[in-house]
């Protein structure tokens, strides 16, 4: 990463990185649960955010203080190679959000005293609503952004008519 980060300084007028995506995978496994962390770097090679997994691969929450992004930001994200602008609808569960709805399940006799509720990385995530049409998407925080450039008064009370009249 810190050679790209070189060659891309050197290259300012065409650099065109966003980030730097550095994916943990466990080794031999051969289930589609293998990703053991993902964390994102920024084009300067300095890290900007990693989904809050635990080495065990369950989530148990994002610390609130990590929570970058609140509902009605507008933010970018990247999905499948592709940048968009969206407005955040929901943020991820905090630590005591998830303790909260573990404890209920235990009450409810759905987990036993000392299990964990069934989140895994994917769960780590932001529901965002852009201008696609397609409602609403949910994105792992380590791939959702500050925007970049100025979004107009006109554009953003169009992503908020779009997160609005989703239901």
């Amino acid at each position: 990463m810190a050679s790209s980060v070189d060659i891309e300084e050197e290259s300012k007028p065409v650099c065109d990185t966003l980030c730097y995506i550095i994916t943990e995978w466990e080794i031999d496994s051969d289930c589609g649960l293998d990703i053991i962390s993902i964390q994102t770097y920024l084009k300067d090679g300095s890290f900007y955010e990693r989904n809050f997994v635990d080495r065990d691969k369950v989530y148990r929450g994002r610390p609130k203080d990590k929570i970058r992004f609140k509902h009605g930001d507008i933010v970018e994200v990247l999905e499948n190679g592709y940048l968009r602008l969206a407005i955040v609808g929901g943020e991820p569960s905090s630590v005591e959000r998830v303790n909260y709805l573990r404890e209920r399940a235990i009450k409810n006799g759905h987990l036993k005293e000392g299990e964990d509720l069934f989140m895994d990385i994917s769960d780590d995530q932001y529901m965002v609503y852009d201008l696609t049409g397609g409602g609403h998407s949910h994105i792992e925080s380590q791939f959702v952004f500050p925007h970049f450039k100025h979004v107009s008064k006109h554009l953003r009370e169009r992503l908020w008519t779009a997160m609005e009249t989703e239901f």
